[in-house]
Protein backbone atom coordinates (compact mmCIF):
# COMPACT_ATOMS: atom_id res chain seq x y z
CA UNK A 1 0.00 0.00 0.00
CA UNK A 2 1.60 3.33 -1.19
CA UNK A 3 1.62 6.35 0.79
CA UNK A 4 0.72 9.75 -0.97
CA UNK A 5 1.59 13.38 1.58
CA UNK A 6 0.97 15.69 -1.68
CA UNK A 7 -2.03 17.25 -2.07
CA UNK A 8 -4.48 15.62 -5.04
CA UNK A 9 -4.40 19.47 -6.19
CA UNK A 10 -1.55 21.22 -7.52
CA UNK A 11 -0.61 23.99 -4.73
CA UNK A 12 -1.52 27.66 -6.12
CA UNK A 13 1.65 29.07 -8.05
CA UNK A 14 2.90 32.14 -6.01
CA UNK A 15 2.09 35.09 -7.59
CA UNK A 16 5.73 36.90 -7.86
CA UNK A 17 6.11 40.44 -9.60
CA UNK A 18 7.73 39.75 -13.22
CA UNK A 19 10.91 42.21 -14.20
CA UNK A 20 8.55 44.63 -16.02
CA UNK A 21 6.10 45.33 -13.09
CA UNK A 22 8.98 45.65 -10.66
CA UNK A 23 10.30 48.35 -13.68
CA UNK A 24 6.95 50.09 -13.48
CA UNK A 25 6.69 50.40 -10.15
CA UNK A 26 9.59 52.22 -10.25
CA UNK A 27 8.74 54.21 -12.39
CA UNK A 28 5.15 55.01 -11.74
CA UNK A 29 6.54 55.92 -7.74
CA UNK A 30 9.64 57.08 -8.22
CA UNK A 31 8.52 60.57 -7.07
CA UNK A 32 7.60 58.59 -3.75
CA UNK A 33 10.45 56.06 -3.88
CA UNK A 34 13.02 59.12 -4.41
CA UNK A 35 11.36 61.46 -1.14
CA UNK A 36 11.88 58.64 1.04
CA UNK A 37 15.35 58.73 0.03
CA UNK A 38 15.76 61.88 0.24
CA UNK A 39 14.18 62.81 3.78
CA UNK A 40 17.21 59.77 4.79
CA UNK A 41 20.27 61.50 2.95
CA UNK A 42 19.53 64.79 3.07
CA UNK A 43 21.22 64.79 -0.44
CA UNK A 44 19.09 64.30 -3.65
CA UNK A 45 22.27 63.05 -5.51
CA UNK A 46 21.94 60.51 -3.15
CA UNK A 47 18.91 59.71 -2.80
CA UNK A 48 18.89 59.12 -7.06
CA UNK A 49 21.85 56.49 -6.28
CA UNK A 50 19.42 55.16 -3.46
CA UNK A 51 16.33 54.10 -5.87
CA UNK A 52 18.58 53.36 -8.69
CA UNK A 53 20.29 50.67 -6.00
CA UNK A 54 17.19 49.59 -4.98
CA UNK A 55 15.39 49.12 -7.99
CA UNK A 56 18.59 46.79 -8.98
CA UNK A 57 18.39 44.73 -5.49
CA UNK A 58 14.62 44.56 -6.65
CA UNK A 59 15.10 43.25 -9.87
CA UNK A 60 18.19 40.77 -9.40
CA UNK A 61 17.17 38.98 -6.13
CA UNK A 62 14.23 37.15 -5.10
CA UNK A 63 10.72 38.40 -6.86
CA UNK A 64 8.61 40.23 -4.84
CA UNK A 65 5.29 38.96 -4.09
CA UNK A 66 3.26 41.16 -6.91
CA UNK A 67 0.88 42.30 -4.11
CA UNK A 68 3.63 43.71 -1.89
CA UNK A 69 5.41 45.39 -4.83
CA UNK A 70 5.73 48.85 -3.77
CA UNK A 71 6.18 47.78 0.07
CA UNK A 72 8.99 45.58 -1.04
CA UNK A 73 9.90 48.38 -3.74
CA UNK A 74 10.27 51.21 -0.61
CA UNK A 75 12.07 48.63 1.67
CA UNK A 76 14.84 48.29 -0.63
CA UNK A 77 15.18 51.97 -1.71
CA UNK A 78 15.03 53.10 2.10
CA UNK A 79 17.76 50.19 2.62
CA UNK A 80 20.08 51.48 0.15
CA UNK A 81 19.66 54.85 1.86
CA UNK A 82 20.43 53.64 4.94
CA UNK A 83 23.66 52.29 3.99
CA UNK A 84 24.62 55.53 2.30
CA UNK A 85 23.86 57.86 4.96
CA UNK A 86 25.11 55.14 7.77
CA UNK A 87 28.12 57.79 8.88
CA UNK A 88 25.89 60.97 9.54
CA UNK A 89 23.53 58.74 11.32
CA UNK A 90 26.05 57.11 13.63
CA UNK A 91 27.55 60.66 14.10
CA UNK A 92 24.18 62.08 15.56
CA UNK A 93 23.91 59.09 18.32
CA UNK A 94 25.74 60.53 21.06
CA UNK A 95 23.48 63.72 21.07
CA UNK A 96 20.63 61.05 22.59
CA UNK A 97 22.36 59.45 25.04
CA UNK A 98 20.96 61.19 28.29
CA UNK A 99 17.63 61.64 26.80
CA UNK A 100 14.40 59.40 27.55
CA UNK A 101 10.95 58.87 26.47
CA UNK A 102 8.32 58.98 28.73
CA UNK A 103 5.38 58.04 26.01
CA UNK A 104 4.23 55.11 26.32
CA UNK A 105 2.62 55.07 22.97
CA UNK A 106 5.62 55.92 21.16
CA UNK A 107 6.79 52.19 21.92
CA UNK A 108 4.30 50.69 20.07
CA UNK A 109 5.40 48.56 16.79
CA UNK A 110 2.07 50.37 14.81
CA UNK A 111 2.31 53.39 17.38
CA UNK A 112 -1.14 55.21 16.82
CA UNK A 113 1.79 58.25 16.74
CA UNK A 114 2.09 57.21 13.06
CA UNK A 115 -1.24 55.99 11.79
CA UNK A 116 -3.34 57.96 8.64
CA UNK A 117 -3.02 61.45 8.86
CA UNK A 118 0.48 61.86 10.16
CA UNK A 119 1.83 59.28 7.48
CA UNK A 120 0.18 61.38 5.09
CA UNK A 121 1.43 64.54 6.35
CA UNK A 122 5.20 63.51 6.23
CA UNK A 123 4.79 62.97 2.52
CA UNK A 124 3.86 66.59 1.75
CA UNK A 125 5.79 68.35 4.41
CA UNK A 126 8.45 70.75 2.62
CA UNK A 127 11.52 68.49 2.98
CA UNK A 128 13.72 71.56 4.10
CA UNK A 129 11.52 71.90 6.64
CA UNK A 130 11.91 67.99 8.14
CA UNK A 131 16.14 68.58 7.35
CA UNK A 132 15.90 71.93 9.74
CA UNK A 133 14.07 69.97 12.49
CA UNK A 134 15.40 66.85 12.56
CA UNK A 135 18.80 65.28 12.40
CA UNK A 136 20.38 62.43 10.07
CA UNK A 137 19.33 59.80 13.16
CA UNK A 138 15.38 60.96 13.78
CA UNK A 139 14.67 61.45 10.12
CA UNK A 140 15.96 57.78 9.80
CA UNK A 141 13.82 56.21 12.53
CA UNK A 142 11.10 58.51 11.36
CA UNK A 143 10.95 56.99 7.82
CA UNK A 144 10.96 53.84 9.14
CA UNK A 145 8.26 53.99 10.93
CA UNK A 146 6.41 55.70 9.04
CA UNK A 147 6.75 54.17 5.66
CA UNK A 148 7.26 50.34 6.49
CA UNK A 149 6.05 50.36 10.13
CA UNK A 150 9.29 49.19 11.51
CA UNK A 151 9.04 48.49 15.33
CA UNK A 152 12.03 50.13 17.40
CA UNK A 153 13.61 46.79 17.19
CA UNK A 154 13.71 46.93 13.79
CA UNK A 155 15.45 50.16 13.36
CA UNK A 156 17.96 49.66 15.82
CA UNK A 157 19.14 46.63 14.03
CA UNK A 158 18.95 48.77 10.63
CA UNK A 159 20.75 51.66 12.17
CA UNK A 160 23.40 49.79 14.20
CA UNK A 161 23.38 52.69 17.00
CA UNK A 162 21.92 51.83 20.48
CA UNK A 163 18.24 50.91 21.77
CA UNK A 164 18.14 53.92 23.78
CA UNK A 165 19.19 56.32 21.06
CA UNK A 166 16.25 55.34 18.57
CA UNK A 167 14.13 55.76 21.75
CA UNK A 168 14.98 59.20 21.81
CA UNK A 169 14.91 59.74 18.81
CA UNK A 170 11.40 58.31 18.25
CA UNK A 171 10.04 60.31 20.47
CA UNK A 172 11.54 63.36 19.12
CA UNK A 173 10.70 62.57 15.51
CA UNK A 174 6.98 61.58 16.92
CA UNK A 175 6.97 64.84 19.07
CA UNK A 176 7.90 67.07 16.06
CA UNK A 177 5.53 65.46 13.53
CA UNK A 178 2.23 65.56 16.18
CA UNK A 179 3.50 69.35 16.86
CA UNK A 180 3.92 70.26 12.84
CA UNK A 181 0.33 68.74 12.46
CA UNK A 182 -1.47 70.64 14.98
CA UNK A 183 0.41 74.28 14.00
CA UNK A 184 3.13 74.34 16.66
CA UNK A 185 6.61 73.57 16.33
CA UNK A 186 7.80 71.53 19.32
CA UNK A 187 10.32 73.12 22.07
CA UNK A 188 12.67 70.03 22.84
CA UNK A 189 15.36 72.18 24.10
CA UNK A 190 17.31 69.34 25.26
CA UNK A 191 17.43 67.33 21.88
CA UNK A 192 17.97 70.47 19.72
CA UNK A 193 21.29 71.59 22.07
CA UNK A 194 22.87 68.61 21.35
CA UNK A 195 21.53 67.52 18.10
CA UNK A 196 23.18 70.90 16.79
CA UNK A 197 27.12 69.65 16.21
CA UNK A 198 25.52 66.72 14.39
CA UNK A 199 22.75 69.02 11.85
CA UNK A 200 26.27 69.81 9.84
CA UNK A 201 26.47 65.70 9.13
CA UNK A 202 23.00 65.35 7.90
Amino acid sequence: MSCNYFPSKSAPKVDRASAAEILACFRDDKDLLFRLAWLITGNEATAERSVIAGRETALHGSAPFREWLLEWAKWVTIKAALSMNRDAICHCEPAYEHLHCTHAAHLLSQSVAFSGSKKDLLVHINPHVIFAELDSLARAVLVLRTAVNASIFDCVRRLGVSHEAVLAANCRAITWLHEVQFGRMPEAPSVRAEAVATRGNS
